[in-house]
């Protein structure tokens, strides 16, 4: 009878152990599941980051196209209001100067 209740001690103990083991386990898998949660939360929120980072840099893009775009009208303007000053010293007439009927002057990029 004494080595029934000792067996079943025995028993009892690595049951006991087992469950520990196993309970120990499910606390660290809830740990990482919880964790792989936040993870992915981050990542989701970094995702939204970086699609409005590509939309802003896109954004500069086109404005750098345009900025070039207006620097190459604005040199264009310049040569032109140059030309209409040198013609205006050589003919020595002021009346000409606003007249803007020149087939010289065009604006096409």
């Amino acid at each position: 009878m004494k080595t029934r209740i000792a067996i079943k001690t025995n028993e009892n103990v690595v049951l006991k152990d087992q469950v520990d083991r196993l309970r120990r386990e499910l606390e660290r898998r809830k740990e990482a599941e919880a964790e792989m949660k936040k993870m992915i939360l981050v990542q989701s929120s970094l995702n939204n980051e970086l699609d409005l980072m590509r939309q802003r840099l896109a954004k500069a893009y086109g404005l750098e196209d345009t900025v070039r775009r207006q620097e190459i009208v604005i040199e264009k303007l310049e040569a032109y209001v140059k030309r209409l000053n040198r013609q205006r010293r050589a003919d020595n007439r002021g009346s000409n100067y606003f007249n803007i009927n020149n087939d010289d002057f065009s604006l096409e990029i």
